[in-house]
């Protein structure tokens, strides 16, 4: 479980680095965390699929979904590497093409990443699909 939830949150996070509840300005880099985990576990909660409904059971609810994300995040601001700029217009971006997704393109991604068991794996797969969340860090 603890894997599984690192896995999503880690290729979310390094991916789309955002959630619901956001100016039109982008999302403030000190609420990524909290937006990932909401934005991550509202689209997973009202997929209907088999991959989700199986993930929705691993998770045991919406709440718990959104724990255990901020967990293994933490409650504070998401952080680009060292010498990288946050750019909250691209995480918004990135973002929007998240919720965009079919459900069965987001569920074939995390059964990509879950069995590939390796976070540097996940990335690509959950990304694949979302070029514009590449773009939410950047070297100056």
């Amino acid at each position: 479980m603890k894997l599984f939830a690192f896995v999503v949150l880690g290729s979310f996070l390094l991916s789309c680095g955002g959630g619901g509840g956001v100016s039109s300005g982008g999302i403030p880099e000190d609420q990524a965390c909290q937006q990932a985990a909401a934005t991550f576990c509202q689209k997973i909660y009202g997929c209907q699929d088999a991959t989700s409904k199986l993930i929705q059971g691993i998770l045991m609810g919406e709440p718990a979904c959104e724990t255990t994300i901020l967990a293994n995040c933490g409650s504070t601001a998401f952080h680009c590497g060292a010498g990288m700029t946050y750019h909250p217009d691209q995480a918004l971006a990135c973002k929007n093409e998240f919720n965009g997704q079919k459900c069965e393109t987001i569920s074939a991604n995390i059964a990509t990443a879950v069995q590939s068991g390796s976070i540097a794996a996940a990335v690509p797969a959950i990304t694949a699909n979302l070029p514009v969340c590449a773009a939410i860090c950047s070297t100056p």
